[in-house]
């Protein structure tokens, strides 16, 4: 039996004990930890931390933890409470884990990174740690409603993904989960506002003796649909492996459609070892989106980490170029009549393209009204009308210098 397809009867094991999978849009999906599950739970209405958190109410869950709406009195300030699960706490491995990601998590100040606020332990014995509350949803459930995200607001979410991700790169840390469940979309007033989440399973880029216990050479950590083709295989991880998993998940945003979809978890492994997903064309036939977006994204999924974009900042920098051309786009202006391919962009100015034969035959377009009819240009209305007669007139009969001095005169 070949080493890779042990690696799979491992993941198929630990998947199954730990039951860390659900159906889900797409099949076999992992759980978001924010879902909202229907179960009673026990730390509903009690007290954390020796009475300073009441919980409110349960927002989510994951396999090995989750999370509480809570009120921290006496200040009255709303925060949310990971909390690892009473099966777990009595696992050294599993609690080592869960503090090691209170503590990756402490090292971050970023923008679309939660803060960590305070840790502490229930009286259970179950550890916990506080983060600011994040009043949005996942990306998960947003394409449970939309299916898939308009062009320019996917670059602009993943533009903020990306600088996140490059912040904790620079920190050591390699998310090694990233999802659509861990990506959060608040509701700003200049658009979307990006939550990073989830750095359960977080990695040290650079090897130390503790993250060596907690992670053993060749186990595979992470949601099969997102993850690299190293992860799947228990190989070696740096930072690009986040690049592709980056990646994938773009890909479902603005097809709609998975990357690497099956309805196990070899087949899925399988597909991201070997084979590379459908262009968009053939993913989303229905849908628009820009070639060089295709091409960023398809970058990302290279099967070899040399091939895709070598940081997140690289990746980053793709995107805005990207936005850059949408943000082109909307400043052209197309005069009534013109063919949309002869249109000139000019910063800062409504330029039309020529419709006469002469290629300099350009003039200023004044803006529609209401209804979406341009006026005359002003030199051809009014007064100016009458003074070109003028001129005209005086140009047949007497020449063009008397002409001159009519226009000067008015």
């Amino acid at each position: 039996m070949s080493e890779q397809v042990i690696k799979f009867l491992s993941l198929l094991r630990r998947t199954l004990d730990g039951a860390p999978y659900v159906e889900g849009r797409r099949g076999t999906m992992p759980p978001s930890e924010y879902s909202i599950s229907d179960v009673a739970d026990p730390f509903t209405g009690q007290r954390l931390g020796n009475g300073k958190y009441y919980m409110m109410e349960r927002v989510g869950s994951g396999a090995m933890s989750v999370v509480y709406k809570a009120r921290q009195d006496p200040i009255d300030r709303i925060v949310a409470i990971k909390l690892l699960k009473k099966e777990w706490s009595n696992d050294p491995l599993t609690v080592k884990r869960f503090q090691r990601e209170a503590k990756a998590v402490s090292m971050l100040r970023h923008p679309n990174i939660p803060s960590i606020m305070d840790i502490g332990t229930a009286d259970s014995g179950q550890p916990f740690f506080v983060t600011e509350f994040i009043e949005g949803s996942s990306l998960e459930q947003v394409l449970e409603k939309e299916s898939a995200l308009e062009q320019e607001r996917a670059t602009r979410i993943f533009a903020q993904v990306c600088d996140a991700m490059a912040h904790a790169h620079r920190h050591g840390l390699i998310h090694r989960d990233l999802k659509p469940g861990n990506v959060m979309i608040i509701k700003g007033i200049n658009g979307d506002i990006v939550k990073l989440v989830d750095f359960g399973i977080v990695k040290y880029a650079k090897s130390q003796a503790a993250s060596q216990q907690l992670t053993q050479k060749g186990e595979i950590w992470g949601s099969p649909v997102y993850m690299s083709p190293e992860q799947c295989s228990g190989a070696e991880l740096d930072t690009r492996t986040d690049v592709y998993s980056l990646g994938t998940v773009m890909y479902e945003a603005l097809t709609g459609k998975g990357a690497f979809d099956g309805k196990t978890i070899p087949i899925i492994l399988t597909k991201q070892l070997y084979e590379m997903p459908a262009d968009f064309a053939s993913a989303a036939p229905d849908k628009t989106i820009s070639k060089k977006l295709e091409d960023i994204v398809f970058r990302a999924l290279q099967k070899s980490p040399d091939k895709r974009h070598q940081s997140m900042e690289e990746f980053k920098l793709a995107l805005e170029a990207v936005l850059k051309d949408f943000e082109r786009g909307r400043r052209k202006v197309v005069a009534p009549g013109s063919p949309p391919a002869t249109v000139t962009t000019i910063p800062e100015a409504r330029v039309t393209a020529p419709v006469g034969p002469s290629p300099n035959n350009y003039s200023a377009a004044p803006a529609a009204d209401a209804h979406g009819h341009s006026p005359a240009p002003h030199f051809l209305s009014g007064n100016g009308i009458k003074v070109l007669l003028i001129a005209l007139v005086c140009l047949l009969l007497i020449g063009s210098g008397v002409a001159i001095g009519v226009l000067i005169a008015h």
